[in-house]
């Protein structure tokens, strides 16, 4: 679990606080009552490296050791993909909560590799909710025995026990499709039957092969 470096807000506008550098937080407390902190971009940067940070260990300054916290939601702008601000709700093991889970496949899918059938993740999250001490960072799912034009729906994908899906069960989580064979165009197919046309006439002689054998 990673650790997220927090310190008290010392800009009131965000676009500026953006500006040297930082990110608004506002952080959720277990009263509800909502902290408004900021986290450096580059420590930010550091502690998602590698992805599945649902669940987050957060230190504030001023305050004595660490807390579990989760990550609510990350406000991005859609254009340039800067983060515009962060909510954190802080949390202990035994609270109850909703949250959105990573999905990565695992294994290598033969059929895939050999080509003609493309493995997809059409599901990249899928939402669950139980204890905060039993929510997994990331679901892994074993796509290596997914046989070509079938599915991996949110019922077959398995989850610790505690732990209840709320997505509909029959949700496609992987696909492993077959490949189209690319069709032609009506021009290119009006061309393809008038060559063979051609190919299968006879040929005609030229008028100079006419004159020479009378």
């Amino acid at each position: 679990m990673s650790l997220f470096e927090l310190s008290q807000r010392q800009e009131t506008k965000a676009k500026n606080l953006r500006k040297q550098g930082f990110i608004p937080v506002g952080l959720v407390e277990r009263d509800h009552h909502t902290v408004p902190l900021q986290i450096s971009k580059q420590q930010f940067k550091e502690a998602t490296h590698g992805g599945g940070h649902t669940q987050i260990e957060i230190r504030v300054d001023g305050e004595k050791g660490s807390r579990k916290a989760i990550l609510k939601n990350i406000d991005m702008d859609p254009i340039s993909r800067e983060i515009l601000a962060i909510t954190m709700q802080a949390v202990s093991g035994e609270d109850m909560v909703k949250m959105d889970v990573p999905v990565v496949g695992v294994g290598d899918n033969e059929d895939a590799k050999a080509g003609g059938v493309t493995l997809t993740l059409v599901t990249d999250h899928l939402k669950l909710r139980g204890r905060v001490d039993a929510m997994p960072e990331v679901l892994t799912v074993d796509v290596s025995s997914l046989p070509a034009g079938g599915t991996i729906t949110a019922s077959e994908v398995a989850l610790p026990e505690g732990i209840e899906l709320l997505n509909s069960a029959d949700t496609i989580v992987f696909s492993n499709t077959i490949d189209k064979e690319p069709e032609l165009e009506p021009e290119a197919e009006e061309a393809e039957g008038e060559a063979e046309a051609e190919g299968t006439g006879e040929a005609q002689p030229s008028d100079e092969e006419g004159a020479q054998s009378e």
